[in-house]
């Protein structure tokens, strides 16, 4: 074999090998520059990792859902009184939404594995715990990162989508109690 062949089948191991390290590597890697950012309080890298405007769609679709589905119940579909408060907590959901996606409270929510009510973000830094999170691939521009929380409770699901050769979060999936109908 000549000596450019060799070069050639060694060259193309080694891309070959490059993208199947970055294609099983690359979500760890983003998952825990996300937890570092948040835990050394890196605003301008947590900002770089989110994307911020698809994070709060996301919400903002599964809390519409939820909404939608209790104005369906008959308690509320026969009650006037009922479903103009329906309308108005439908309405109140972009607002409460906007409120609640800030570098502040994805700070605590990657840090904790749960959401935060406003008034408990940084209440509770003391007893900060590292969180461990399961990591999912979901196909080539996707991924999803779940806590595994010591007290058992299941908290948002973290969806990752690919962005450029690097990952950014865009989207949280509410855990199964958060939008169940009570």
């Amino acid at each position: 074999m000549s000596r450019n062949k060799v070069l050639v089948i060694l060259a193309s191991i080694a891309v070959i090998g490059a993208a199947a390290l970055w294609y099983f590597a690359s979500p760890a890697y983003a998952m825990n520059q996300l937890k570092n950012a948040a835990q050394s309080g890196d605003s301008t890298q947590l900002e770089e990792s989110i994307d911020f405007p698809k994070v709060r769609e996301s919400l903002k679709t599964q809390l519409r859902a939820v909404m939608a589905r209790e104005m369906a119940k008959p308690e509320i579909e026969d009650n006037p009184f009922g479903k103009i408060g329906a309308v108005i907590a439908m309405g109140m959901v972009d607002g409460i939404v906007e409120g609640f996606v800030t570098p502040e409270s994805m700070y605590a929510m990657i840090e904790e594995g749960k959401m935060q009510k406003p008034g408990e973000i940084g209440a509770q830094a003391g007893e900060a715990k590292s969180v461990n999170w399961d990591i999912d691939r979901d196909g080539f521009d996707t991924f999803t990162a779940t806590p595994k929380a010591a007290d058992g409770k299941s908290g948002p699901c973290l969806i990752f989508e690919r962005y450029g050769l690097g990952w950014k979060l865009s989207g949280l999936k509410l855990p199964p109690e958060a939008t169940a109908a009570p």
